[in-house]
């Protein structure tokens, strides 16, 4: 996995989940930590892309409650890769 197919994939996750609701968090959270040990296993994402999955685990309270800052909206093509950026810089806040 690139580091660009995880920041969509956690802008996805983000999207969907509910942050006023513990259930719907959990869900995200484990969606995430699951990622996370299939790339681990299969070996198939680079160490920089690994950092950043582990950061966002690690700080995936804060993500939840800062959900809309990140979320994604249908059709608003420029905002997402806005909110992608901010993601991204958020994980990654050397590059």
């Amino acid at each position: 996995m690139s580091s660009r197919n995880f920041i969509l994939y956690l802008q996805q996750l983000l999207t969907m989940l509910d942050p006023k609701n513990e259930y719907s968090i959990a869900l995200a959270k484990n969606a995430l930590t699951t990622t996370i040990a299939l790339a681990e296993v299969s070996g198939k994402v680079d160490p920089k892309t690994l950092r950043a999955m582990h950061t966002a685990e690690r700080q995936f309270q804060e993500l939840a409650l800062h959900a809309k800052d990140f979320a994604g909206k249908p059709g608003h093509f420029e905002e997402n890769e806005q909110k992608r950026r901010r993601l991204e810089m958020f994980l990654f806040p050397y590059c």
